[in-house]
């Protein structure tokens, strides 16, 4: 899913980065993408979250120990 949405995006991005440094500003194409990494972080901190102090489970639990089996 990643891969597909920069994938649509980095078809338009040239041109709309070339009709700012025409038509507002050569600086306007920086701006721009200083302003979307702004908007990107507080999604980031949505979607990144460090997990929670929970204790993890054994790697070899009881219920999954072999059976010996003639002892």
């Amino acid at each position: 899913m990643f891969l597909t949405a920069l994938g649509v995006m980095a078809i338009p991005a040239p041109y709309l980065g070339g009709l700012l440094y025409d038509l507002v500003d050569p600086s306007a194409t920086f701006m721009a993408a200083a302003l979307l990494c702004w908007l990107a972080v507080p999604l980031a901190w949505l979607k990144l979250r460090r997990p929670s102090a929970q204790p993890t489970p054994p790697a070899n639990p009881p219920e999954l120990q072999p059976i010996a089996v003639g002892d």
